[in-house]
């Protein structure tokens, strides 16, 4: 009697620590997650003035005429 009273001690004991070892595993991955949202990458707005500087130039550079080679050369 003596050793099976043991034996469910220790199986309680190991049933317990278990328990305590999944529960700080959960808290653990809860703390993890919560730390991956807050350091994601965020999206990042339009910076509008250089947007518009951009789209000025392209517009600049859509109108100046094409050069030649030769005139591209001769700078």
């Amino acid at each position: 009697i003596s050793d099976a009273a043991e034996a469910i001690h220790t199986i309680t004991e190991e049933t317990f620590s278990i328990t305590k070892e999944i529960d700080e595993i959960n808290k653990t991955k809860a703390e993890f997650q919560k730390y991956l949202k807050e350091k994601a990458p965020k999206q990042q707005t339009e910076n509008k003035v250089v947007a518009k500087a951009l789209k000025q130039e392209k517009t600049v550079a859509d109108r100046e005429p094409e050069h030649s080679e030769e005139e591209q050369l001769r700078g």
